[in-house]
């Protein structure tokens, strides 16, 4: 978490919001500030692009130019998936969490899953 903090652009979001989504079997206290710092990670972004969740490192060299994705087998970085372990370790925390989430696009793309997590969990009798 040390590395994660010292990033200063959208990795460091993603990665906490990650970082998050696998503790929250383990330690869900933990779990629950890792995504509240990534929240606030986020909404300290100001200009999200809108594949946010793609982590990608560019190289420059010269006038060559070369980007590397950073993805990491058997890691998801997007907000659906950290969200879902989130919500089944504490549903409360997490939906106070991420409505207070002030890019749009995250926010809706924490909605959306948020939605789907508490339909399933209450399916209509």
């Amino acid at each position: 978490m040390k590395d994660a903090r010292r990033l200063v652009d959208v990795k460091r979001a993603c990665i906490m919001l990650c970082a998050a989504g696998l503790l929250a079997p383990i330690d869900s206290v933990l779990a629950q500030q890792t995504l509240s710092e990534a929240a606030h990670a986020f909404n300290t972004e100001d200009d999200l692009p809108s594949d946010y969740t793609r982590i990608v490192q560019v190289i420059e060299a010269g006038s060559a130019r070369r980007t590397f994705s950073l993805k990491v087998k058997e890691v998801d970085f997007s907000i659906g998936s950290a969200l879902k372990s989130l919500i089944d370790a504490n549903k409360e925390g997490t939906i106070s969490i991420v409505t207070g989430l002030k890019n749009e696009q995250v926010l809706a793309d924490g909605l959306v899953t948020l939605a789907g997590s508490i339909l399933k969990q209450n399916p209509e009798k």
